[in-house]
């Protein structure tokens, strides 16, 4: 289910609005700083080396 947290244009955002996740490969973030900045695959390349550690190392079938 997703929720938009900023369902409206508003100045006080600096008029950004969260878009949907459409898949895994274009993640959003949100830098928070003196300007708000949308960012888009932020750090992609520690997200992938978590993601081949875990294939790597995990045994499956797997609780979390």
């Amino acid at each position: 289910m997703f929720i938009n947290p900023t369902p409206d244009v508003d100045p006080l955002f600096q008029n950004i609005t969260w878009l949907r996740v459409t898949d895994e490969k274009s993640m959003k973030s949100l830098e928070i700083g003196e300007d708000l900045r949308a960012l888009r695959n932020y750090r992609s390349e520690y997200i992938k080396f978590w993601d081949r550690l875990y294939e790597k190392y995990t045994q499956k079938p797997y609780n979390v």
